[in-house]
């Protein structure tokens, strides 16, 4: 077992009580699987889809989609999960939430790309030779998708599912790659096709799965 240390990220070979985070067996795993996840608190969660469904609806319905995409993918094949949560003043609420049994780090600051970006650093640091990232948007995500992940990156250095809207589920890398975040408009329909860019201006090889649609608008309920 595992523990690091919340302020300098340094690895420690011991419980720290309230000033650590467990992650467990990630210096002895290939592959990670890394799901981002944040606490499921009405008015910080699913807000475009509060619009409709009221902010304590939404909250609740972010909550059963991450619980299903975690509980169906934890434990994936051969890879190690680990759960990067946000905000992280709600540790021990996503710990009693997600169960003790899984390996947990807090989301670092920043936008979207910065915390990705982030996530992946951190995996490889610890010892990763691949990672896939996914979120809890796309509910169609399966084993079997997030295994093509991996399987690709034996072959390519970036694999990428694109989302229906334009933006991408699934993100796979064999290092990390920094560049692969900037530039990038947020939240658009633009996320897959700049990300592609930014792939190719790094000279790197890249695969795809297929397209899968994330549920983010009052009309993906439908």
């Amino acid at each position: 077992m595992l523990w690091v240390e919340k302020k300098t990220n340094t690895w420690l070979p011991y419980r720290q009580k309230y000033s650590v985070m467990f992650v467990s067996g990630i210096m002895a795993i290939k592959d990670v699987l890394i799901i981002l996840v944040k606490y499921p608190e009405p008015g910080r969660v699913k807000t475009r889809l509060a619009a409709m469904l009221g902010a304590d609806e939404a909250a609740r319905l972010y909550r059963d989609m991450a619980e299903d995409i975690i509980g169906r993918l934890k434990g994936c094949g051969e890879c190690e999960t680990v759960i990067f949560f946000d905000p992280p003043e709600r540790a021990s609420d996503v710990r009693e939430w997600l169960g003790e049994e899984l390996s947990y780090m807090e989301q670092s600051g920043g936008d979207l790309g910065q915390r990705i970006s982030s996530a992946f650093e951190s995996m490889f640091k610890a010892g990763a030779r691949r990672a896939v990232l996914i979120g809890t948007d796309c509910t169609e995500v399966t084993r079997e998708v997030v295994t093509r992940g991996f399987l690709s990156l034996e072959k390519k250095d970036v694999v990428v599912g694109p989302a229906e809207d334009g933006g991408y589920y699934l993100l796979g890398l064999s290092c990390p790659v920094p560049a692969l975040f900037d530039l990038i408009d947020w939240s658009t329909d633009r996320v897959f096709g700049q990300t592609v860019e930014r792939i190719k201006e790094q000279g790197l090889s890249f695969g795809t799965l297929e397209p899968l649609k994330d549920l983010d608008e009052p009309s993906d309920l439908l």
